[in-house]
């Protein structure tokens, strides 16, 4: 039988596969918690190096890529991240509670 499919993976699907097979160590262990934003911002920062190397700078104009749906919820995303910061500093939370939330 051939396969018409390149059946490699990527580094990202790798790093996903790799936490969903180990949901079950994390839980008896009390990381899921953490693993769960840790490999958002893991695989948002790979997103980001990943555009950055290819066009080996970054574009100032969203407008040329992303449709306006996806920047408004981008925006919406953004926001509600300095709204995260901005409370966990008044409130005088550590690193670890900005983490987890």
């Amino acid at each position: 039988m051939v396969q018409t499919t390149d059946p490699r993976q990527t580094v990202a699907e790798r790093l996903i596969a790799a936490a969903i097979t180990s949901s079950w160590w994390l839980w008896l262990v009390g990381g899921l918690y953490i693993a769960g934003p840790a490999l958002g911002w893991i695989l948002g920062a790979m997103a980001a190096w990943n555009y950055y190397s290819a066009n080996h700078r970054f574009r100032v104009d969203p407008s040329a890529f992303l449709p306006w749906p996806i920047r408004c919820w981008l925006m919406g995303m953004v926001a509600m991240l300095i709204i995260l910061w901005v409370g966990h500093i008044q409130h005088d939370l550590g690193i670890s509670q900005m983490i987890k939330s």
